[in-house]
């Protein structure tokens, strides 16, 4: 019931993975937000965990994973998340276009709000 009897137990350790995979989408809905819709990316985000995000955390922090196998190190999921949803979303963004297509009224919206703005850093000096 352990991935290795010197080491954490597996549910623990499922558990922590799991965090990464369920906050890594997060990150890719910033760079497709107003461009598509809840359904469309409910299934887009399937299919990225399925063949992009499971492979490539298997390949990198599996100890038999090629990857890992080849000195691949990731500390704190650098490549595994932050590499792999910031290029996914990139690619996203550029396959959808931009956000005018889908809402003409984007243009005319305010860009900032200031309140928001300091809530938001304070929560990450906070938070982070």
């Amino acid at each position: 019931d352990q991935i290795n009897p010197l080491s954490i137990p597996s549910l623990a350790f499922s558990a922590f993975q799991c965090s990464f995979a369920i906050i890594t989408p997060a990150l890719i809905s910033g760079a497709v937000v107003g461009r598509m819709k809840i359904i469309p990316y409910m299934l887009f985000i399937f299919l990225w965990a399925t063949f992009c995000y499971d492979p490539l955390a298997r390949w990198v922090f599996y100890d038999l994973g090629w990857l890992r196998q080849l000195g691949v190190v990731d500390f704190a999921g650098g490549l595994v998340v932050h590499v792999s949803s910031g290029v996914s979303g990139l690619v996203a963004a550029l396959i959808l276009g931009s956000r005018a297509q889908f809402d003409p009224d984007v243009l005319n919206t305010g860009q900032t709000n200031i309140p928001f703005t300091i809530v938001g850093t304070g929560l990450l000096w906070v938070g982070w």
